[in-house]
């Protein structure tokens, strides 16, 4: 059964965390479903506008993986919308992979329980908005139970090959990485 990855966009979104992503998960043979939570034409915070698949309000599926990217305004804009993040945090109480990048690790996800007890990393400085519980390290992509944090827009192909590992195994991240395409 093919595995599903649901991206999340806001308003503001970072475009490389949100791009390469989901770019390198379809290479992988994921099923990815990218989706706007106020909209299906999303602009993100350098200007490049996407049109997602879906808007939120549609979705009625479970996905394998939530993805959320960073960016500013759009990891707040993530954290501020309820029902983004009520499927989030069903997605996690089920067990289901969680990640988050850039800013999204800290700004949206850093006052829930989600990554508590857990090692995570985020971009610099927004660690500040974990919660105590959460443990930060400055690596540039941390896998710790069923959440994959990233660091920033740099650190994007490799947290897409977490994402791919994780989801189908190394043998999809390197068969990516040689350029044979499922």
């Amino acid at each position: 059964m093919e595995k599903k990855v649901l991206v999340l966009l806001a308003e503001g979104f970072e475009e490389m965390e949100a791009v390469i992503t989901s770019d390198l998960c379809i290479r992988a043979g994921l099923d990815v479903c990218v989706a706007g939570i106020d909209g299906i034409d999303v602009t993100g915070s350098h200007g490049l506008s996407l049109i997602a698949d879906c808007e939120l309000v549609d979705l009625d599926d479970e996905f394998d993986a939530v993805v959320i990217p960073g960016g500013m305004p759009g990891a707040q804009n993530i954290a501020d919308n309820d029902m983004a993040m009520e499927l989030i945090q069903a997605h996690a109480d089920a067990g289901k992979l969680i990640c988050a990048i850039c800013a999204a690790p800290g700004v949206t996800l850093g006052s829930t329980d989600i990554l508590s007890g857990l090692k995570a990393t985020c971009y610099p400085g927004c660690h500040e908005k974990f919660n105590s519980k959460v443990k930060y390290t400055d690596e540039m992509v941390v896998v710790d139970g069923n959440t994959i944090t990233a660091k920033g827009p740099g650190a994007a192909p490799e947290f897409a090959f977490a994402i791919i590992k994780a989801l189908v195994g190394q043998g999809a991240v390197d068969k990516v990485k040689s350029g044979s395409f499922f």
